[in-house]
């Protein structure tokens, strides 16, 4: 075995073996606050994804086109995660995740990714049809659609050591980050029968009216009760 070999070994053997300097998180936390060897955080913690439709074919099909494409859609994202005072902690690609802590923070994420919807639909859409012809005539589809759940969730930090990142690991990252990938027009906006639950009356129902703005879908193999999906959007005016 060579001697990167040997030290592999011992790496996994070390972390197989080290206890967890384990507390709870009341903040979402940063790499700053999260020791590199044992440490881990465990909270409450609702999770919203992000992401592009078809951003490989994009790429693939014009990488000046699709590199202001994902900068721009990064760009509203963030604008409207921190607005509802959501913490970013990652980037990957064309997608973002935030994570939300503290009091109404299933509300705040909903309202994050209705506003999403619209900025998306209402604001960039309308923009790059008007730029690039290939979303016109080149069957290339503008769309995206927000994840959202809420699980107890562990935090720790992985990799070596000026080469490391939080990883996030429960249930909600996991799921949030599968809703996010869902593509059933007219819907965007995924979220968990947990996160549902916790909704206000403003959020469940359209103004001035007895009918609920959510649909239902099955989960199929996804290891949750009920998906509610939603085609609305809350309006940034």
């Amino acid at each position: 075995m060579t001697g990167l070999g040997q030290a592999l070994q011992a790496e996994i053997q070390g972390i197989l073996s080290q206890p967890w300097n384990a507390r709870q998180g009341l903040v979402a936390p940063t790499t700053d606050t999260v020791a590199l060897n044992g440490g881990r955080v465990d909270m409450d913690a609702v999770m919203l994804y992000a992401d592009l439709a078809d951003s490989t074919v994009i790429a693939i099909a014009n990488r000046e086109a699709a590199a202001r494409l994902f900068r721009a859609y990064l760009a509203l994202c963030a604008h409207v995660i921190v607005r509802h005072s959501g913490e970013i902690r990652s980037f990957d690609g064309d997608r973002i995740m935030a994570v939300f802590v503290g009091s109404e923070a299933g509300a705040r994420a909903v309202s994050a990714g209705l506003e999403i919807n619209w900025a998306f639909q209402s604001l960039l859409a309308p923009a790059f049809v008007a730029q690039y012809p290939m979303f016109v005539t080149g069957g290339y589809r503008l769309a995206q659609a927000v994840g959202i759940d809420v699980s107890e969730v562990s935090v720790v930090r992985a990799g070596i050591r000026a080469n490391n990142d939080l990883v996030w690991i429960g249930r909600a990252p996991n799921i949030a980050a599968k809703l996010s990938n869902l593509r059933h027009p007219p819907y965007y906006t995924f979220i968990t029968d947990e996160v549902f639950v916790g909704l206000p009356t403003r959020l469940r129902y359209g103004p001035n009216s007895p009918h609920l703005i959510w649909a239902t879908l099955q989960p199929r193999t996804l290891p949750i009760s009920r998906i509610h999906c939603t085609s609305w959007w809350i309006a940034l005016l």
